[in-house]
């Protein structure tokens, strides 16, 4: 994904559940991308590394995510956030939206399914 102007960058895509999580990063997968997922169940250190492998790709990649991806992760480059769910509370979606302004700032796209 990419946005209107053509900068590339993570796509960052927000569910509510980490059976949703699972879900749609493996249609994603499936479909061909490079996704990665981030979730509650994961040990920190699993996360953390997750995160770190992030700037090193070279490939445009996915990440699947519940909200522990929406603060305390520095996730850098993130050009467009997908909430696939609806965030339950407020706080959760100005955390996860803001996700884009600190990476790209104003041609950072947010899109909710």
């Amino acid at each position: 994904m990419t946005t209107v102007e053509g900068a590339s960058g993570l796509c960052l895509v927000f569910c509510n559940s980490i059976a949703s999580v699972r879900r749609v990063g493996s249609t994603l997968q499936a479909l061909g991308l490079d996704v990665r997922v981030l979730h509650a169940q994961m040990q920190q250190r699993t996360r953390f590394k997750a995160v770190e492998l992030l700037t090193e790709s070279k490939r445009r990649t996915e990440v699947v995510a519940t909200d522990v991806a929406a603060r305390g992760l520095d996730i850098p480059y993130v050009a467009s956030v997908v909430h696939y769910d609806t965030s339950r509370t407020v706080d959760a979606f100005i955390h996860r939206s803001g996700r884009t302004a600190r990476s790209v700032g104003d041609k950072a796209l947010g899109f909710y399914i």
